[in-house]
């Protein structure tokens, strides 16, 4: 099966109605390969798993839940590659007033982890935002922007202190 294929029924179980409890799907390629989803609806609640199988009988396997509040949305899910080596996930977003902060972090299938947080804010003028990550060796890095729709600058700062503004071109 393509992953023309596979990113077509990935799409479609995302766009499932919201009020559906279960939903299936499946879909056999042409060359012998399939794959196969569903995602399930309780409440706030929603799970999702799918696996895919080639040709030649590789199988890759995933899966995921998310949980939708207002004002905040947190999810993890995990996958088996076709060589049989899994990565997880997990993250959560959160809104008050015109601020938006988030926070996730994953795990490779060697066991490393890395993890990333920001947050935006939007101001009178434009966007202010910030964020950080740590790879899975322990380095990190941070940096900031701020827009400024007046002017239609963006002046981006690193975590070591250097900045760089842009300007938007007019034509």
């Amino acid at each position: 099966m393509s992953s023309r294929n596979l990113t077509i029924l990935a799409l479609a179980l995302l766009v499932l109605p919201l009020g559906a409890q279960t939903k299936s799907s499946s879909k056999s390629g042409p060359k012998g390969g399939s794959a196969s989803g569903s995602v399930t609806q309780k409440g706030n609640k929603y799970s999702a798993s799918g696996t895919a199988t080639t040709a030649k009988g590789r199988t890759a396997t995933a899966s995921g839940t998310a949980v939708v509040k207002p004002g905040s949305v947190s999810g993890e899910g995990s996958a088996t590659g076709f060589k049989g080596r899994t990565v997880s996930g997990s993250g959560s977003a959160t809104k008050s007033g015109d601020t938006v902060s988030g926070q996730g972090t994953a795990t490779g299938p060697k066991g490393k982890t890395a993890s990333a947080s920001g947050t935006a804010t939007k101001t009178g003028s434009g966007v202010e935002a910030s964020g950080s990550a740590t790879g899975p060796n322990g380095k990190t890095g941070s940096g900031s922007v701020e827009t400024d729709s007046a002017s239609g600058t963006a002046t981006a700062t690193s975590g070591s202190g250097k900045s760089k503004t842009l300007k938007r071109r007019r034509g």
